[in-house]
């Protein structure tokens, strides 16, 4: 008999003792036939659809909170454009200029204020997006809404200090304030609500004592509109220190929601570590 010559690229391998990759297994599952290895590089390019959505999701996150971020920068630098250095300052008679600053102090005492009022709305802020796992369109229109009223507030300052205390700046710069604060506890009632934009369940007294003390600032401010018409600016301005002393209440208050949360921290989060592991795993 004549041996049939086979030559060595012709011949089949042997297969391999090795387990099939994933890939082979899934090609073998679904058949050779062209629909069905159509079916299996449609399902490859699904799954790496819902990565890149994944990963697109956690940028547009990014970026409405370096966007919020920077509103809050760029107010709290506007803030220091309205003081002045009165004009002996530059004959160099510091004794003076002292004097100046402690017969006019409006603008500083209005940058104070304005300072410290804009750095409690920026912590407030970001203890909310610390709750938050997913963004929708109203939260974002929220959150511009809150935005529009920071950037408000180096106007308000101005108004508040570049006059002599007066029930109409003290009026305007209450009214300012309880806008911001009332759109930052819709913000958070909404962001933390039945809409599923949480990324972990938020106890329902936790999230009530945050909603009170988110609205006690603005109820602060209100009760201090007929302080300035009937006792006058000072009294309505001194009536602003009550935001400390009820603060302090509404602590006591909810004292078992405070405790809760000190033994489980993931409640809120309140760290963007924390939260972009969590969204990652997501």
């Amino acid at each position: 008999m004549t041996q049939r010559m086979v030559p060595p690229e012709m011949e089949r391998s042997e297969p391999s003792s090795s387990e099939p990759s994933s890939s082979e297994a899934g090609s073998r599952a679904l058949g050779s036939r062209p629909h069905t290895r159509y079916l299996a590089a449609s399902l490859g390019r699904a799954r790496s659809f819902t990565i890149s959505r994944r990963s697109s999701h956690n940028l547009k996150f990014e970026r409405v909170l370096f966007l919020s971020d920077a509103v809050f920068a760029i107010a709290l630098t506007l803030l220091v454009l309205d003081l002045r250095v009165p004009d002996a300052a530059s004959g160099g008679q510091m004794e003076q200029t002292i004097r100046d600053l402690l017969r006019v102090p409006g603008p500083f005492l209005a940058f104070v204020i304005g300072f410290i009022v804009i750095t409690a709305y920026w912590t407030s802020h970001r203890e909310i997006f610390g709750a938050v796992g997913r963004m929708n369109g109203r939260l974002i229109w929220l959150n511009f809404a809150f935005l529009f009223w920071i950037a408000l507030q180096p106007f308000a300052s101005a108004i508040l200090g570049s006059h002599d205390p007066a029930p109409t700046s003290v009026l305007a710069y209450a009214l300012v304030q309880i806008a911001t604060g009332l759109t930052q506890a819709a913000l958070w009632m909404y962001a933390t609500g039945s809409t599923g934009l949480s990324w972990a369940e938020i106890d329902e007294r936790f999230r009530r004592w945050i909603s009170v003390e988110l609205l006690r600032v603005p109820a602060v401010f209100l009760v201090s509109i007929p302080v300035a018409l009937v006792a006058g600016p000072v009294p309505a301005m001194a009536s602003w220190l009550l935001i400390v002393p009820a603060s302090v209440l509404i602590h006591r208050h909810y004292r078992d929601a405070v405790g809760r949360l000190a033994d489980d921290s993931a409640v809120i989060g309140g760290s963007y570590g924390v939260i972009g592991e969590t969204r990652q795993r997501g």
